[in-house]
């Protein structure tokens, strides 16, 4: 890898996270969680990099791919959670109505 990207920040190294990142988060459910932590540590050292043998154009690509790879990697998070909040209202929702039901209590007027 050094070969191709030897600083790593360059735009084409960075583009290439960004797609693995996006495999990712449409198959999260089935992919292990270490491939978006090295994307993510991709996008921290290409930050660190800075501008170093960059063009502004390149260095705001790069920061815009960085910026897309955190939102993935701090989402993934985000979404398990409230998936799971909302499987456990409507789990929580349905307790209740069954209960009524055994109680004899007619929510129908």
């Amino acid at each position: 890898m050094l070969d191709c990207w030897p600083l790593g920040n360059e735009p084409d190294l960075m583009a290439a996270y960004v797609s693995i990142a996006l495999l990712y988060s449409l198959y999260k459910d089935v992919s292990d969680e270490k491939i978006i932590r090295q994307c993510h540590e991709a996008a921290e050292r290409a930050r660190k990099c800075g501008r170093v043998n960059l063009s502004e154009s390149q260095f705001n690509e790069v920061q815009q791919y960085c910026d897309m790879i955190e939102n993935i990697f701090f989402l993934r998070r985000q979404s398990a959670v409230s998936v799971s909040i909302s499987k456990k209202r409507h789990v929580n929702s349905n307790v209740i109505s069954d209960d009524d039901d055994h109680l004899g209590i007619n929510n129908d007027t």
